[in-house]
């Protein structure tokens, strides 16, 4: 898959998908420096969006706080969900 067909793909399902310098940045659209992704492979980036597509987090999803992080599978105090 090309960058701007990872684009597109990001844009449909509520997601950001930038390339900076050497890494490619993964966010939930709206989301801030919390819940973005960094990673220097594109398929590592694309398989970790279609991972959070596939596999949503939802209101009180951790079951350590109770926190709602929306759609990001990352409790920013207990780590990654699931």
């Amino acid at each position: 898959m090309t960058i701007s067909q990872a684009k597109a793909v990001a844009r449909t399902h509520g997601y950001t998908l930038r390339k900076n310098d050497d890494e490619y940045r993964m966010n939930i659209r709206g989301g801030d420096e919390a819940t973005a992704y960094y990673t220097d492979d594109l398929d590592e980036a694309i398989s970790t969006m279609l991972w959070e597509i596939d596999n949503p987090v939802r209101s009180d999803d951790c079951p350590m706080c109770g926190d709602s992080p929306g759609s990001y599978a990352y409790c920013l105090e207990h780590g990654e969900l699931g």
